[in-house]
Order: structure tokens, then sequence, then C-alpha cells
């Protein structure tokens, strides 16, 4: 950004600042006439009455926020919009009033939203046999559902449906499914990316089994009974990390 540039932008901002200050001490200026367009220059603060002392602490408590305003790189409130800094309207200040989560008070699982589902396939014509290594062809295929993290979006759980393929090792002789050890532990109806984020609430951030299972359920849209995290943190915890291969795809996240 050239220096041009720079100085035609504080000149805009300090033209917007006049600006704003016209229309706010307009209807006191009408009222305290001339002295009151002179009293911070001309008059001690020692001879101010009780009103022009009001105001005066409120043009320094003003100045004082814009100057904080423009040094931390936050947009001053009397800016946008304008409106709000009106002696009519209240200025708002503050990350907003407190809304619980729509869910909270839910005891039954039954009541929670409904999943949406994200489709996964790993149902392959071929496959390597992970006994001899040669080529299996399916057999048949199967589905198996997967809780992943829920969209935030939404607010609903997401499911993972997973299409995943059978097979037969004519050399072998043996049947075995496609390996889905990068999605999920065998068993389990969960993802790793679930696993471990339960595992890392509890034992990175100290927080107790069942605090975890809301805080996975209201930051995260995943219910997980506090008793599952439990199994997982004392199967594994710090000491349980284990590098996975390929990673589930980004629905969900």
């Amino acid at each position: 950004m050239s220096a041009c540039t720079v100085w035609e932008l504080i000149l805009a901002v300090a033209a917007i600042v006049a600006t704003v200050f016209a229309y706010r001490y307009k209807s006191l200026a009408n009222r305290m006439k001339t002295r009151a367009r002179i009293y911070i220059k001309y008059v001690p603060s020692g001879e101010l009455t009780g009103e022009e002392r009001v105001i005066f602490e409120d043009l320094k408590e003003t100045v004082a926020r814009l100057l904080s305003s423009i040094w931390t790189g936050q947009v001053p409130p009397f800016i946008l919009p304008v409106l709000t800094f009106f002696p009519e309207e209240p200025a708002m200040f503050g990350p907003g009033e407190y809304v619980p989560d729509p869910t909270e008070g839910i005891v039954d699982v039954k009541d929670l939203p409904a999943p949406q589902l994200g489709f996964y396939s790993r149902n392959h014509q071929q496959t390597s046999c992970p006994r001899c290594g040669q080529l299996a062809s399916r057999h048949t295929s199967d589905q198996r559902t997967l809780h992943d993290l829920g969209d935030l979006s939404t607010g609903r759980p997401v499911d993972l449906l997973v299409t995943y393929s059978s097979h037969y090792c004519s050399t072998c002789r043996k049947h075995f499914n496609i390996d889905l050890s990068d999605l999920a532990p065998p068993g389990s109806h969960y993802t790793h990316r679930v696993i471990d984020l339960a595992v890392r609430v509890v034992v990175e951030d100290s927080v107790p089994y069942r605090p975890a299972s809301w805080h996975l359920w209201r930051d995260h849209r995943v219910f997980v009974p506090f008793g599952t995290i439990q199994n997982w943190v004392e199967a594994g915890g710090k000491k349980g990390a284990r590098a996975h291969g390929r990673r589930v795809s980004g629905v969900g996240a």
C-alpha cells in the first residue's frame, strides 16, 4: 500500500470521526450554547459545572475507546453502524446474550436430531489377500454404519454408510472382508476421528467422562456414551496413539 493511499485512508477515517462527534454532541451543544463548544480548550476543569463535567468525562471515555479500537485493529462501534452511537440508541458491546444448546435437557437418545448420511464405498472387485498376497475376487458386499463427527452447520450428527466388499481367496480357501482399519477399529461403531477426539478431551483437557460425552455432542454433534469414552481412555490414553494410514473423507468435519 502506497503512502498516498495510507494518508487518504487516515483522512477518510478522521472525517468520519469528526462527523460522528458533530452528531453525537449536537443536541448538547445547542443546550449549552457557545460555552459547550470551547470549554475543553478555554475553561479549566475546576470551573466546569456539573452537567459540563459529565459531558467532559463522557468525551474522554469516547476518545479513549476510539484510540484503543484503532490500536487493536478493531472497527470502532460508533462507525459501523453509526446509528448505535446516538444518545437515543443504547450502545451494544460484548459477544451477545447466552443462548443454550437446543438439545440441552434431552435424556433420551432417540429424541436427538436424526443423523444425516454420508456414503463411503470400499467395494472393490479384487483385492490382495492379507495371508498370501494373491488377488482375490469379490464374493459379496455388505454395509457398515460408522458414527463420525457431526455437521455443525445443520446441528445434526453424521453417520457414514460404508459399503465394503467381501472376497474369497482360492489359494488360501478363505473368506475375508476388505480392510477398513483406516476408517475405524474392527467391530467399532465410531470412526478413528471420534475416538481420537474423545481421548484428547479427557487426557489433554482433563475433562471427566460424563462432561466429555456432553462436550462431544454439544461442540461436535456426535453422541458417545461416557462408558464408551472410559473404555477408550483406559484401553489407550496417551500411550494408545497410533498412526493411521488413509483417513476418512472430510464429510462431517
